[in-house]
């Protein structure tokens, strides 16, 4: 699935908020890589395409379409 850098930032954004204020609790694995993936998206062009895939070895992956860039990884246990 491909998206933009404007497009996925408020979403992601929204669940690292919501792991902050305790909202929710997920996987340390999960606040991490959503941490590691807003920081990195705030310093995109918002323009920018945004790969989400998934392989044989990870759940889901966020690449940077343009140069296959890894932003953030998750990654079965």
């Amino acid at each position: 699935m491909n998206t933009t850098v404007e497009k996925l930032l408020p979403d992601i954004a929204f669940r690292l908020e919501m792991i902050e204020k305790g909202a929710i609790n997920p996987p340390n694995q999960v606040k991490e890589m959503t941490r590691q993936l807003v920081k990195k998206l705030s310093q995109l062009d918002p323009r920018e395409e945004i790969k989400t895939t998934h392989n044989e070895r990870s759940l889901v992956q966020y690449m940077r379409a343009s140069t296959g860039e890894v932003l953030a990884e998750l990654y079965e246990k």
